[in-house]
């Protein structure tokens, strides 16, 4: 036991020493020296979290502004939308987005009353209205409707190369009333 006291005796020895170099400023400049230097940094370290403070204030305001904006620029937004949404339910008129059956006009024979001829185009036009037919495919779609005598002549029509070609809905409407 003899051993372990010489031992704790030179142990206790060495912490005095320490608390010694401690105190007085030994080889590291002491305690004095170490408690300025934590002073000194600490206050750096509250002074960059003072400049974080001011930042995240600075941007909490800009996202406050933001927010403010995009709320009221959204709010215009709904706005412009309800006004297109009824201009668009005014201009369909209300009508059902259903697809409508046109009925097809009846068949010209080739009658040459003015009257029957003049009906038949009213009709005419009236399909293709109704139908949202181009006018280039006009004058196709009507050769359908025609039958007998008119239908002859159409033939005989487009067979002749001797006479100018019917290309137009209205130059078909002008040889019809021929």
């Amino acid at each position: 036991m003899v051993g372990g006291m010489a031992d704790l005796c030179e142990h206790v020895g060495n912490l005095e020493m320490r608390l010694e170099e401690l105190t007085q400023g030994g080889q590291d400049g002491g305690l004095g020296v170490n408690l300025a230097v934590l002073e000194v940094r600490f206050g750096a370290v509250e002074e960059r979290c003072g400049v974080c403070d001011a930042r995240m204030g600075e941007l909490i305001d800009d996202v406050k502004a933001f927010t403010k904006f995009f709320t009221s620029w959204l709010e215009s937004m709904k706005d412009d939308l309800l006004l297109i949404k009824r201009a668009l339910g005014s201009i369909s008129g209300g009508l059902d987005s259903r697809i409508v059956r046109v009925p097809e006009p009846h068949v010209f024979d080739g009658q040459h009353n003015l009257k029957v001829v003049e009906n038949f185009l009213w009709d005419m036009e009236q399909y293709f209205e109704a139908a949202h037919t181009h006018e280039k495919d006009r004058a196709a779609v009507c050769t359908m409707f025609l039958a007998g005598d008119a239908k002859l002549w159409w033939r005989m029509r487009v067979v002749d190369d001797s006479r100018p070609k019917v290309s137009s809905w209205e130059d078909l409407k002008k040889e019809l009333k021929e």
